[in-house]
């Protein structure tokens, strides 16, 4: 890597805009004097379970084996091993998780059901939060959104505290990125959001980009169209690996990503000392509000304060003033007054439509909208706008909101379109 490589890594770590991405070639062990990822270690152990008449190819390729041991023992049985395997190694220490940990990573995406990085986090005085895709039912909406304290630790491929959510066999894979797609069931709102948001990057380290699966993934994560670079560490083996070679290539064009083929210790030592060299104890940058930036209430149900927080946090970089009622209520604060005034007198209100504001047949939500319809929104005249409504699942539109344009967040992120929506408005009212 040259200076400005390490410049623009180390800017978009201490940002906020950085999601760590930690690959299956990570968390390793010392095995025969040799320091090995688990996944192949787990993969040798269930090819010498097998024995050498089970026709193994590959024996440190874990979805070949899996699928191997499925056939011959069964699909739980795979999973208790697996469980077991890692709950021995739950106390193992290892410095890239150290040196990583001590910087300030609000998501981290983890490819493999270890829980080395979570304790090295917490060693580290933080208090992760943690959470796993599950793709054979259903998966909770994030309630809590990362930060530099207490960051949120994703579990792409499952977990082992929820043995039937792991990606471990050829069939569990195919299934895995058939969920996905169809989006059944769907990646959490929060995680989609932090995706497709082309303000962040990401930093690959040890992802497998020989895998022909990336490419579906990151896709359908909608992880490209960056508006800066990101970056990716690959330990090449082989130089004449040509499946690596063109992966490469498209991931470079395709996705901004830059590779660089070194070891995984020496890089991460290197990014720790440059950024402690560079950044040190530098509180993270918090973006100033214009004195004239419109004003913003965010309406929403309790069960997507997730979503919310990151509008809120979205907005404040576009130049808004958003409003939100953790943010800016304080003890001792009249609710209903407080909110009725502050309808009375921000420039715009988003409502933030979902099954969850569907469900509320009663609730301090509908007073909000009430209010807001009464006492602003009929005094608005066309094409103006003060109540800006938003869709974020497979919900029915409300009645009272019927006949005002929907920003439809369901198939893509439109967080862009939402701010110049706004901006749009202010700048048409400001010519009057």
């Amino acid at each position: 890597m040259i200076d400005r490589d390490w410049n623009i890594l180390v800017k978009s770590i201490h940002q906020g805009n950085c999601i760590l991405m930690l690959g299956p070639e990570i968390a390793v062990e010392k095995s025969k004097g040799a320091a090995k990822p688990l996944l192949q270690i787990l993969a040798n152990e269930l090819a010498d379970e097998l024995g050498n008449g089970s026709q193994i190819v590959d024996r440190n390729n874990l979805a070949q084996i899996a699928q191997r041991y499925c056939s011959k023992e069964s699909v739980s049985d795979l999973q208790y091993v697996t469980e077991d395997f890692f709950e021995k190694r739950h106390k193992l220490q290892c410095e890239v998780h150290s040196a990583l940990a001590s910087m300030p990573f609000h998501l981290i995406i983890n490819a493999t059901p270890d829980c080395l990085f979570v304790e090295a986090l917490k060693a580290n005085k933080k208090t992760p939060e943690i959470d796993w895709y599950n793709f054979r039912r259903g998966v909770r909406e994030i309630e809590v959104k990362g930060t530099t304290d207490k960051p949120f630790v994703y579990y792409l491929y499952g977990h082992t505290k929820d043995p039937d959510s792991l990606v471990l066999s050829e069939n569990d894979l195919l299934d895995f990125l058939v969920s996905v797609i169809s989006k059944t069931p769907p990646i959490p709102t929060y995680l989609s959001s932090e995706f497709s948001d082309k303000n962040n990057n990401f930093l690959f380290l040890g992802f497998g980009f020989r895998n022909w699966y990336l490419r579906i993934l990151l896709h359908v994560l909608q992880a490209g169209n960056r508006m800066g670079r990101s970056f990716a560490l690959e330990e090449l083996v082989d130089e004449k690996d040509s499946h690596f070679q063109n992966a490469v290539v498209f991931f470079q064009n395709e996705y901004k990503i830059k590779f660089f083929n070194e070891k995984l210790g020496n890089f991460v030592k290197e990014l720790k000392k440059k950024y402690d060299e560079e950044v040190g104890d530098q509180p993270a940058p918090v973006a100033d509000v214009p004195a004239d930036a419109p004003s913003v209430f965010i309406c929403h149900a309790s069960e997507d304060k997730s979503f919310a927080k990151k509008l809120f946090d979205n907005f404040k970089a576009g130049g808004l003033d958003p409003w939100l009622d953790k943010e800016k209520i304080r003890g001792g604060d009249e609710w209903d007054d407080l909110i009725e005034d502050t309808i009375e007198t921000v420039d715009y209100f988003v409502v933030v439509q979902s099954k969850a504001m569907e469900a509320k047949i009663e609730g301090y939500v509908n007073k909000e909208i009430n209010i807001a319809l009464k006492n602003r929104q009929s005094k608005v005249r066309k094409p103006y706008k003060f109540t800006v409504p938003i869709k974020i699942d497979d919900c029915e539109p409300l009645d009272d909101l019927k006949n005002l344009q929907t920003i439809d967040f369901t198939k893509e992120d439109k967080m862009d379109e939402l701010i110049s929506t706004i901006r749009r408005d202010r700048q048409r009212r400001n010519k009057r």
